[in-house]
């Protein structure tokens, strides 16, 4: 349902006439990014909870949808405002930037979950250098023994 109300959303931003030349239609089109990533965070939770790929742990549904409407939001405003010029939703050809929008939004749902997993797995900083004397000399006899 979230997919469905966003990608709506995103195309009435540019085919209401009354939504497409004023600001209701950049709100109706961030508006789809938030329902869009939402969507992508819960599309993909449904395919790991279906064929057993997630993790061993499930996240909760309102955790996943917040990361996912929090990226697609991100990712649908960063291409946004990478375009250059004025944005004319009124114009014909902007059913073409909407219809990216709407998709980079989705997308950025369904990848938010794998790249945070794998960011919280990585350890940026390595930390055995600052280790007490003590712990150092005992990690190097119990690695010798």
């Amino acid at each position: 349902m979230l997919f469905v109300a966003s990608m709506a959303l995103a195309l009435g931003s540019h085919l209401i006439p009354c939504a497409a030349q004023g600001a209701l239609g950049t709100w109706l089109l961030l508006t789809s990014t938030l329902l869009g990533g939402g969507s992508g965070a819960a599309i993909r939770m449904v395919f790991e909870r279906r064929y057993g790929s997630g993790p061993l742990v499930p996240p909760s549904i309102a955790v996943t949808l917040a990361l996912g409407t929090m990226a697609g939001a991100l990712a649908g405003l960063l291409y946004l405002v990478a375009q250059p010029g004025a944005i004319n939703l009124h114009d014909p050809g902007a059913i073409r930037l909407v219809s990216i929008i709407a998709i980079v939004g989705v997308v950025g749902g369904l990848t938010v979950e794998t790249v945070f997993r794998k960011l919280l797995g990585i350890d940026v900083v390595h930390t055995r250098a600052l280790a007490a004397p003590s712990d150092r000399q005992a990690d190097t006899s119990a690695r010798q023994s």
